[in-house]
């Protein structure tokens, strides 16, 4: 509960949903959040799920975030990538989180994103038609405090997941290019 799940498909080679952060329950146990360096997921050819260890800038556990996704494949050096975009949500003191990570597929590495963004949690996130953004809406930055949102012009964050940037609004775009860090890591080897 309070997770979010999303499906990757890289160049219809591989087809996966991946399961992150929320609520999971173990042996009975009381409800605790899940760990963000194990990753869970669904192989949709075979019909079973596992887990798939991650590594690098593991974020805090976290419920009641967004997340989004989005393929980079222009690469003649490396394999097509998809990277999974996470952004705010609520820890385990039911506080909001300004954070971002990405997790880069197929590395299943976490990498922070140098940005200060406003402490979201309950929102939501989708991918613009512009295929370079993510627009966030809705949610607060409190628990039980719905108020007018004042973070974003029209209540609506524009998110740059090339130029890692928030933008005033939503400008022509250019398909998804793989932030530099990232792929920096996977040319390193």
């Amino acid at each position: 509960d309070g997770g979010q799940a999303l499906r990757v498909n890289y160049l219809n080679t591989y087809n996966y949903a991946v399961a992150l952060g929320g609520y999971e329950q173990k042996n009975g146990s009381a409800p605790q959040l899940a760990d963000m360096g194990q990753i869970k997921v669904y192989d949709f050819v075979n019909h079973v799920w596992f887990r798939q260890k991650a590594s690098g800038d593991i974020p805090p556990k976290r419920s009641a975030f967004c997340a989004v996704s989005s393929s980079y494949h222009k690469s003649q050096y490396m394999r097509p990538a998809q990277d999974i975009f996470v952004y705010g949500g609520s820890d385990e003191n039911g506080n909001a989180l300004s954070d971002m990570y990405i997790l880069s597929l197929p590395a299943y590495r976490w990498f922070k994103v140098n940005v200060t963004s406003p402490a979201k949690m309950h929102h939501a996130c989708v991918m613009s038609p512009v295929p370079d953004l993510m627009i966030a809406s809705g949610g607060f930055d409190k628990a039980d405090s719905w108020t007018k949102d004042t973070a974003w012009p029209r209540g609506l964050g524009v998110f740059n997941l090339s130029s890692l940037q928030w933008q005033s609004e939503i400008s022509i775009g250019w398909p998804y290019e793989q932030p530099t860090d990232i792929k920096k890591w996977y040319f390193s080897g």
